[in-house]
């Protein structure tokens, strides 16, 4: 028996790079794996990855950056598939690539919402549910991007990973003992 025997993941940015990678591999690990993304068309390539790899995957697309498409994912995942024991938050971009005087303000937020405002709404959505269980992994990826001494150009992203990191500390420390993690 695989150690994720049946275990139920749910997997953001999970129609490309890590997030891709990351589903397929859970698959192989015999989880049931949720690929979440905001375009259906990109997670319809991954779903078959993981066909082959003998694994079992439910194909839903979200805005997970509005606190309502997170809802509306929370129930479809119940409903369709189960509470989920493992969260990857991979979804994230870049943002703009310019000095802050210069940036265009809904990029600059549009980058924060989707690599820390989304994490956060995932993860509230999903620990309830996963501490009620005993046992749960949330992982939300980051970047060195976070550790680096500020410089021009990146404000946004780096911004909104060094954000993220720091949720993440605080929601480990919120559940310590509760047999989640979060990292």
């Amino acid at each position: 028996m695989q150690p994720g025997q049946g275990k139920i993941a749910v997997v953001t940015g999970a129609s490309r790079g890590i997030g891709r990678a990351v589903a397929v591999g859970l698959a192989q690990q015999g989880m049931r794996v949720v690929l979440v993304a905001r375009g259906a068309e990109q997670l319809q390539i991954t779903k078959p990855m993981i066909d082959q790899a003998g694994g079992a995957a439910w194909v839903l697309p979200a805005e997970l950056s509005q606190p309502v498409a997170v809802d509306t994912l929370k129930t479809q995942i119940l409903a369709q598939v189960g509470p989920p024991s493992i969260l990857i938050n991979a979804a994230g971009i870049f943002g703009p690539i310019q000095l802050i005087k210069d940036s265009d303000p809904a990029q600059w937020i549009e980058t924060l919402q989707t690599n820390t405002i989304a994490p956060y709404l995932t993860c509230r959505a999903f620990v309830g549910g996963m501490i009620d269980q005993g046992w749960g992994r949330i992982i939300n990826v980051s970047s060195a991007a976070a550790l680096h001494t500020p410089g021009p150009t990146n404000s946004a992203y780096a911004t909104s990973k060094v954000a993220l990191n720091h949720f993440t500390r605080h929601l480990a420390a919120e559940i310590a003992d509760t047999g989640v993690t979060a990292n």
